[in-house]
């Protein structure tokens, strides 16, 4: 896999999993892409009301706070900045839930990393080239 093009590109990847955490940091460190961490969506928000981040790639089912939710909530402190969803879920309303929730895509788990790594440089370019879209 080729390194990203966006090397300084800062990501926030909350998920309440330690091991998918821990793999996706370990992954999109080695990849060039700058990452913090969050175990659940309330230091998630702490953290996206913080810093400044090009991507969120959030869990949708976090306890508490969900990454529906939590997408949600981010738009009022980056509103620019694009989601990306990864979930075992997969509900009939997916696609219509996405726009009310500014998710810009989900990846089904299990996912590749491979797929993570394409959404995220199509997800990073200018905001006119984005698109919805729901990935299975």
């Amino acid at each position: 896999m080729k390194k990203s093009q966006h090397p300084r590109t800062r990501i926030l990847v909350v998920d309440d999993n330690k091991d998918i955490r821990r793999i996706l940091e370990d992954l999109l460190k080695s990849n060039n892409y700058d990452v913090d961490v969050a175990e659940d969506g309330e230091s998630g928000l702490v953290l996206l009301q913080n810093n400044q981040y090009d991507l969120l790639i959030t869990d949708l089912g976090l306890p508490g706070m969900s990454g529906w939710d939590l997408a949600k909530a981010s738009k009022r402190y980056q509103a620019r900045m694009p989601v990306l969803a990864i979930s075992s879920w997969q509900g009939k309303d997916a696609e219509e839930k996405i726009a009310q929730y500014g998710i810009c895509q989900i990846i089904w788990k299990p996912f590749r990393f491979v797929q993570i790594h394409e959404a995220i440089e199509a997800l990073c370019q200018p905001v006119h080239e984005k698109s919805t879209s729901v990935k299975r």
